[in-house]
């Protein structure tokens, strides 16, 4: 009751606040009213205030850098500090929503023409001055209040990238069943996560932490390799494993420790975890399980999200329908360490058939994410992928060896079209080579190197 009475308070003086002249004011206070959604149980309500305000920053401009102030002292370096940090929170969290729910990007990346903030904490803007050109730029990797935030940002560039490529109208008929393009990705996430340690930090137990932020390799795991019936036998159905038994356990402890906000999209993220992880136990037959099926984690980790849902129930009545549907299908499914020899039932009785099949249209409502509703529906199906011969043999024998080939790859082929930004690594590599006065190929760059921009960026000098 409270908290709806400071967002009605807080509501009333929106028009006020709109009605200033600022810009940057007005993306805050919609910032502002997306950070409450987040902690409302209304996935409209999420999708509606991340896309208004991104819709805000388009507006005013702010994905440009046409409108930035030049930075002559420290009041124009804050003004511009804080314009970029307003546009990149607003970024992140709407990458975040589109891959939680599935859904297209409100901004394109192409479109984006502003520089990430600076590594620099707030401290050092308000003690900014004017210095030598060859103090004003300074690429010496160091960890700052904003560290774990710029490497964070990373991650979701390459989430929205894989969201650019899913969401193309040619996907289902060209590259669905590609692996080239996912292994080019995944050699970025690879990097990515090698440089997640130096760039978490050490202190935090919240969201900077290294444990928190490195969750997002395997949400985007699960983003890359979305199981099917048809490539969920092998390489895809293990790494999907991995990953849900990882973020499982993770999420738990954070939940436990309570250092961390329940947040809607939380619960929507970790009930889409749950039920990839059943997908892949539904999916694969005894006979083509691996050892990763038998492990004790996987039927912990399938316990663990039952009590994860359990916890935001206790939150939101609006999470029961999710929680009891996790659980009926939890029961059904065969989980543990079962013989090759085995053969497995999956039998829902009628009466709670009908339940489920009577609340699917509100559980639609409530994830969206259409992947995740594609699993369940598949597993109140009449499909029967360990007694139907017709599934026997994987239509997409990816494998741990397929290793990526730039001329078979369509991110590599057609660069322009489908990495826009790829370049900007590339570019800040040489830039940083030049003026560090680095030597050699790029390759031959720290990875640290090429994390952050410059100190201040490159636009203000």
């Amino acid at each position: 009751m409270i908290g709806k009475s400071l967002y009605s308070t807080g509501l009333s003086y929106l028009g006020a606040v709109l009605a200033k002249p600022d810009p940057v004011l007005h993306v805050q206070a919609y910032l502002m009213c997306t950070i409450h959604a987040l902690h409302s149980p209304s996935s409209q309500a999420v999708l509606s205030m991340i896309s208004m305000t991104m819709r805000c920053c388009v507006i005013s401009q702010l994905h440009l850098s046409i409108n930035e102030t030049q930075v002559r002292d420290a009041s124009s370096l804050l003004k511009t500090q804080i314009r970029r940090r307003v546009f990149w929170s607003t970024y992140s969290i709407d990458r975040l929503v589109s891959w939680i729910y599935h859904v297209p990007c409100s901004l394109a990346d192409e479109n984006i023409q502003t520089e990430l903030f600076a590594n620099i904490s707030d401290c050092e803007i308000k003690e900014w001055g004017p210095k030598s050109p060859s103090q004003e730029k300074e690429f010496v990797p160091r960890q700052t209040q904003v560290s774990s935030a710029l490497h964070l940002i990373r991650v979701r560039r390459i989430q929205s990238r894989i969201l650019s490529i899913m969401m193309r109208a040619d996907f289902e008929k060209n590259l669905l069943f590609s692996h080239s393009w996912r292994l080019h990705l995944l050699e970025e996430l690879e990097q990515w996560r090698r440089q997640l340690q130096p760039h978490s930090d050490p202190q935090s137990r919240g969201y900077t932490s290294q444990g928190w932020v490195g969750m997002a390799y395997n949400y985007t795991i699960l983003l890359l390799y979305r199981p099917t019936v048809e490539n969920v036998r092998g390489m895809v159905g293990e790494r999907c494993l991995r990953a849900c038994a990882e973020i499982l356990s993770t999420f738990r402890q954070y939940q436990k420790d309570r250092h961390t906000a329940q947040l809607w999209p939380g619960l929507l993220s970790q009930f889409g975890v749950g039920i990839t992880l059943l997908y892949c136990l539904w999916a694969t037959p005894p006979s083509y399980r691996s050892d990763a099926y038998r492990l004790p984690r996987i039927s912990t980790a399938v316990r663990t999200c039952s009590v994860i849902l359990a916890v935001f129930a206790e939150q939101w009545r609006e999470a029961d329908p999710l929680r009891d549907l996790f659980d009926t299908l939890s029961e059904s499914t065969p989980i543990g360490s079962l013989s090759t020899s085995v053969v497995g039932t999956y039998n829902i009785p009628a009466q709670t058939m009908s339940w489920i099949h009577s609340v699917m249209p509100h559980i639609i409502s409530l994830v969206v994410n259409r992947d995740i509703c594609r699993m369940i529906l598949d597993m109140i199906s009449d499909r029967n992928p360990w007694q139907d011969a017709g599934y026997n043999d994987c239509i997409t024998a990816w494998s741990w060896e397929d290793l990526h080939s730039p001329h078979e790859c369509h991110l590599c082929q057609n660069q322009k079209e489908w990495d826009p930004q790829g370049a900007s690594s590339w570019q800040i590599g040489e830039e940083l080579s030049m003026e560090a006065g680095t030597e050699g190929p790029l390759d031959a760059l720290s990875d640290e190197l090429l994390s952050f921009p410059g100190l201040f960026g490159s636009a203000e000098f």
